[in-house]
């Protein structure tokens, strides 16, 4: 089972972890808190270049090498009690303030 969020921003990743919680390996564009919520290579991947044809490199190698996280859930139990949306809400904040760095974001 896969999550595939092909966009910039995707409800702070909830849907991610939910996707997680149940051993789905997910494939994210590469969104400011995407490293947050995926910090291993080995339970999800982070395509960094936001094109279709990336995108579907991404899902065939995942697809070609079976990928899942049904064996990872240790990991991801572990991942997910260290997990705190300060940690999403920080990146953001950087890049809000690299926009618009004369506004006050806090």
């Amino acid at each position: 089972e896969y999550v595939l969020l092909a966009s910039d921003c995707e409800s702070f990743s909830c849907v991610v972890m939910e996707g997680f919680l149940h051993g789905c390996y997910p494939i994210v564009f590469d969104y400011p808190s995407a490293p947050v919520v995926i910090p291993d290579a080995g339970i999800g991947t982070i395509v960094k270049y936001h094109s279709v044809s990336a995108l579907a490199k991404a899902i065939s190698k995942a697809l070609d090498n079976g990928r899942t996280n049904q064996h990872n859930l240790p990991v991801i139990e572990k991942h997910l009690s260290q997990f705190s949306m300060n940690k999403l809400a920080s990146p953001w904040e950087e890049l809000l303030q690299k926009l618009y760095p004369s506004s006050a974001i806090h």
